[in-house]
C-alpha cells in the first residue's frame, strides 16, 4: 500500500513540472495550493491547438494520479470547487480537435479519468457515514463529472443505455445514502435539499449534452427512464420550472418516435419549443389517431414515449396541486392535526390541471394496448434498467393518475376550510369526473379480459368509488335543488359499476363496496337532513338502505367471514338507526304511512345480537342507549299505527316483525330447573315477547284515545301467543297475570267490546 501511494506521489511530481511550465507559458496565476492546482489550467488562446493538446494530456494525467489520494490527503469539498469553478479536464476537452490529437490518444486519456474517479468514488462510497452529507454531495459530483467525461470520447464509446444507466446509478447512490437518518437532524428538509441539488445536476449534465451536440443520448429509450426518475426528483422539490423543462424532453421524444413525417419535423423543432405544442403535435399523430380506433399496432417506442409523457404529465399537474391550498397534504406526522391555507387564484394551477385533463381520454387505449402485451412479452430493452415488462409501464402510469386524483381531492378538501378560486375549484371538479370516465372505461376492458387479477380490478373500482363519493360531496349543496340530482347520479354511478363487476370480485369484497356505497348516501343524506331540507334527505336515505339491504344478501353468502369483520359489526349498529332517520324524515314531511314502514323496518333490522340482555325482564328500563333507542321506535310506531292511521289490530301488532328477517342469533342461556339454551325459534320469540311488552305499555298510556283499546287487546293476545308453557312458563304466567290486570281495569269496556264482537280475552283459556 505504501508503494502504491509513494507511485501516486512521484507520478503527481511529474506532472507538477509539466504543469508548471503550462502555467508559465499561458500566463496563468495559481489559483489553488499544490497539489489542487494541477486540476485547473488557465484556457488557452483560441486557435492554439498545439497548447491546447498539451493543456488536455496534463490535466487528464493530474485528475488519474490524484484521485487514489482523495479523502486521505486531498479534501474532497476541495477537490469539488476546483473542478467546478475553474477550466478542468472538461473545460479543454469541449476545445480539443481531431487536428490537436488523435481519437484513439483522446478516447484513452477520457476513459483512463473516467475510470480513475469511479474507482476513487466506489471506494469513498461504503465510508458514506465518515465522510458527511457535504461528502456524499461530493462524491455524487464526481461521479457524474467521470460520466461527463464520456460525454467527449468518439461515437460508440459508451452506448446510451450503458451511460444513463450509469447517471441513474449515481443518482439513486446518493439519493439513498443521504437519507440515511444518522446524517441529518431535519430528514424532510434533507429529502428536499438532495432532491433539488440531483434535480440541477441532471439539467446541467443534459445542458452538457445539448452542448456537444450528442442527439443520440437524448433520443435514446434510456433517457426516458432518467426522465421519469428527475420527474420526481423535481416534484419533491417544488421545482414546476424543471418540471416544465422535462416534459419537452418527453414531448420532443413522443414526436420523434410517432412517424417518419414527425420526426423530420422534430428536427426541425428549436429547443424553446413550449411543452402545449408538441403535446399538440403528439395527440395529431396519425399513428396515435389508427391505434384509437382500432386499427394497427402502435409502435413500441410511441406507446412508452406518450406513457412517459402521461406521467410527466401529471405529474407537473400533482405538484401544482400539493403547492396550493395547504400546509400540509401528507399524514406523515401521526397524531398532528392538519393545517390548511387560504388558497389563492394560481393560473398555474389551472393551466397544468387542464393538461391532465386534456391527456386523460389517452389512459384506456394506452392501458389497453400495455396490458394486451403482459402475455406476450414482445417490449423487449425498452429501458436499460432491467424493467422492460409492460407491466412496469402501466404501473407508473396508474400511480401517476393515482397521485394526481388524490392531489384534486385534497385541494377540494381543502377548499371547505379556505376559499377557493371558483375556476380552480371548477377546474379541478371537471378533472376529477374526467378521471372517473377513464377509470371506468378501463373498468369495462378489465372486465372483458377476465385474466387480469381480482387485486388489479379492486384497486381500479376502490378508486372510482372514491372519487364518487368526493364529486358527490361537493356538488351537493343544500340551498341549491338542483344539485340534489347531480350528486344522486354520482352516488347511482357507483352502483352501477360495482353491480357490472360482480363476475370478476369476491363477493366479500363486493358486499363492501356495497356498504361504502350506503354511508355515502346516508352521509349526504344526513347533510341534506341537517340542513333542515328533509324532501331532498329522503331520497338519499331510502337509496342507502337499499343498497345496504343488497349487501346484506351478499353478505349471506359468506357469513361467517363478513361476520366478524368490523366494518360489518359497525353497520350492523348503524342500520337501525338510518332506517329510523329515515322515519323520522317521512314524519317531517307528513306522511305517516311511509314513516311507518320505515320505522318497522328499523326494528327489524336493530342488532339484537349485540345486546344479550333483551331477554331479561324489562330490558328497556334502565338503558341510556341503543335499547332505550329502539324502545323509542316501538314506541312512535305504535301510536302512528293504532292512533293515526287508524290501522287493523294485527297490523300494529310486532308479533311477526323479525320472524322473516336476518337477525343473528346468538346462545342464550334461560335460568330454570334445569337451565337450558334457546334454539332460533326461542331467541327469536323472547325477543318478539319483549317488543310486545313494550308497545302494551304504550297502548295503556293512550288508552282513552280511538282504537287504541281494541289494539292493545289484540297485542296482549299475542303476547301470550308467543310465550310457551313448555320453555317458557313464568313469562307466559307474567304475561297472563297482565292480561287479568287489563281486564280488571277495563272490564266495562271489555263488556261493550265483547257486544261490539271486537276483541276479547279468554279468561278461561288463560
Amino acid at each position: 500500500m505504501h508503494g502504491i501511494m509513494h507511485g501516486h506521489w512521484h507520478a503527481t511530481d511529474l506532472v507538477n513540472t509539466a504543469h508548471s511550465h503550462l502555467s508559465s507559458v499561458m500566463k496563468g496565476p495559481p489559483v489553488f495550493p499544490s497539489p489542487l492546482r494541477l486540476l485547473c489550467l488557465p484556457l488557452p488562446p483560441p486557435g492554439d491547438v498545439t497548447l491546447t493538446a498539451l493543456a488536455f494530456t496534463s490535466l487528464a494525467y493530474a485528475l488519474s494520479a490524484l484521485t487514489p489520494l482523495l479523502h486521505s490527503t486531498i479534501s474532497l469539498q476541495d477537490a469539488v470547487l476546483a473542478l467546478q469553478h475553474h477550466p478542468s479536464l472538461l473545460d479543454l476537452a469541449q476545445r480539443i480537435t481531431n487536428e490537436s490529437i488523435s481519437e484513439k490518444t483522446k478516447d484513452a486519456l477520457l476513459t483512463r479519468a473516467y475510470t480513475s474517479l469511479a474507482k476513487a468514488c466506489n471506494s469513498l462510497s461504503p465510508n458514506s457515514r465518515t465522510v458527511g452529507d457535504s461528502g456524499l454531495r461530493s462524491i455524487f459530483y464526481l461521479r457524474i463529472y467521470a460520466i461527463s467525461c464520456l460525454l467527449y470520447s468518439s461515437p460508440g464509446t459508451i452506448k446510451p443505455s450503458t451511460f444513463w444507466d450509469q447517471v441513474q446509478k449515481a443518482c439513486m447512490a446518493y439519493a439513498r445514502t443521504s437519507m440515511d437518518p444518522n446524517l441529518s437532524r431535519d430528514a424532510k428538509a434533507s429529502e428536499i435539499a438532495v432532491a433539488s441539488y440531483i434535480s440541477q445536476t441532471l439539467h446541467g449534465l443534459v445542458g452538457r449534452i445539448n452542448g456537444v451536440g450528442f442527439r443520440e443520448l437524448l433520443e435514446s429509450k434510456a433517457f426516458l427512464g432518467v426522465c421519469d426518475l428527475w420527474t420526481n426528483l423535481a416534484k419533491r422539490g417544488g421545482d414546476m420550472t424543471m418540471l416544465e423543462y422535462i416534459s419537452e424532453f418527453i414531448a420532443r421524444f413522443s414526436f420523434i418516435q410517432g412517424s417518419a413525417r414527425v420526426s423530420s419535423a422534430s428536427n426541425s423543432t428549436p429547443a424553446s419549443t413550449g411543452i402545449e405544442d408538441l403535446t399538440v403535435q403528439v395527440g395529431q399523430l396519425s399513428l396515435a389517431s389508427r391505434g384509437l380506433q382500432g386499427h394497427g399496432s402502435p409502435h413500441e417506442g410511441s406507446i412508452v414515449a406518450e406513457c412517459a409523457q402521461f406521467c410527466a404529465t401529471h405529474l407537473k399537474a400533482t405538484a401544482s396541486l400539493e403547492n396550493n391550498g395547504r400546509f400540509s397534504f401528507s399524514s406523515e406526522c401521526p397524531g398532528k392535526t392538519t393545517q390548511y391555507l387560504p388558497i389563492r387564484p394560481d393560473p398555474e394551477l389551472v393551466k397544468r390541471s387542464r393538461q391532465a385533463i386534456d391527456c386523460l381520454p389517452r389512459y384506456p387505449f394506452l392501458a389497453l394496448q400495455l396490458r394486451s402485451k403482459w402475455d406476450e412479452g414482445d417490449m423487449p430493452h425498452a429501458l436499460p434498467d432491467g424493467n422492460s415488462d409492460a407491466r412496469f409501464f402501466i404501473g407508473k402510469m396508474e400511480r401517476a393518475l393515482e397521485r394526481s386524483r388524490r392531489s384534486a381531492i385534497r385541494v377540494m378538501d381543502a377548499a371547505e376550510v379556505g376559499k377557493l378560486d371558483t375556476e380552480m375549484r371548477c377546474t379541478v371538479l371537471v378533472m376529477l369526473e374526467r378521471i372517473i370516465a377513464v377509470l371506468e372505461a378501463d373498468a369495462a376492458e378489465i372486465r372483458r379480459a377476465h385474466h387480469l387479477p381480482r387485486a388489479t380490478i379492486k384497486g381500479n373500482l376502490t378508486s372510482i368509488l372514491d372519487t364518487r363519493f368526493t364529486v358527490a360531496r361537493f356538488q351537493l349543496n343544500s340551498e341549491d335543488v338542483d344539485t340534489y340530482a347531480l350528486a344522486f347520479q354520482q352516488l347511482e354511478g357507483a352502483v352501477a359499476i360495482v353491480d357490472g363487476s360482480l363476475t370478476v370480485i369476491d363477493p366479500l369484497d363486493s358486499a363492501n363496496f356495497f356498504r361504502c356505497i350506503s354511508g355515502a348516501f346516508h352521509n349526504l343524506g344526513g347533510a341534506l337532513y341537517k340542513a333542515y331540507k328533509h324532501g331532498g334527505a329522503i331520497r338519499f336515505l331510502k337509496q342507502g338502505c337499499g343498497v345496504d339491504m343488497t349487501g346484506g344478501k351478499l353478505d349471506a353468502q359468506e357469513k361467517e367471514n363478513v361476520g366478524n369483520m368490523e366494518g360489518w359489526k359497525q353497520l350492523e349498529e348503524q342500520l337501525f338507526r338510518r332506517y329510523e332517520l329515515l322515519g323520522v324524515s317521512y314524519l317531517k314531511i307528513g306522511d305517516r304511512k311511509l314513516s311507518l314502514e320505515a320505522f318497522t323496518q328499523s326494528v327489524r333490522t336493530f342488532p339484537y345480537a349485540l345486546f344479550p340482555s333483551i331477554v331479561a325482564p324489562d330490558p328497556f328500563e334502565g338503558d341510556n342507549g341503543l335499547l332505550k333507542q329502539l324502545a323509542s321506535v316501538v314506541e312512535r310506531l305504535t301510536y302512528i299505527a293504532s292512533c293515526e292511521l287508524f290501522l287493523p289490530p294485527e297490523q300494529t301488532s310486532l308479533r311477526h316483525v323479525i320472524e322473516d328477517s336476518n337477525t343473528r342469533c346468538i346462545p342464550i342461556i334461560i335460568d330454570g330447573e334445569p337451565s337450558f339454551a334457546l334454539d332460533d325459534v326461542q331467541w327469536k320469540a323472547v325477543i318478539t315477547g319483549a317488543l310486545l311488552e313494550r308497545q302494551l305499555k304504550t297502548l295503556e298510556g293512550v288508552v282513552h284515545k280511538d282504537g287504541a283499546r281494541t289494539t292493545m287487546f289484540c297485542v296482549l293476545q299475542d303476547l301470550i301467543a308467543v310465550y310457551d308453557a313448555q320453555w317458557t312458563p313464568a313469562r307466559r304466567a307474567g304475561a297472563i297475570l297482565c292480561g287479568l290486570n287489563v281486564l280488571w281495569r277495563n272490564r266495562a269496556s271489555v263488556t261493550e267490546d265483547s257486544r261490539n264482537g271486537s276483541y276479547r280475552l279468554d279468561v278461561e283459556t288463560m
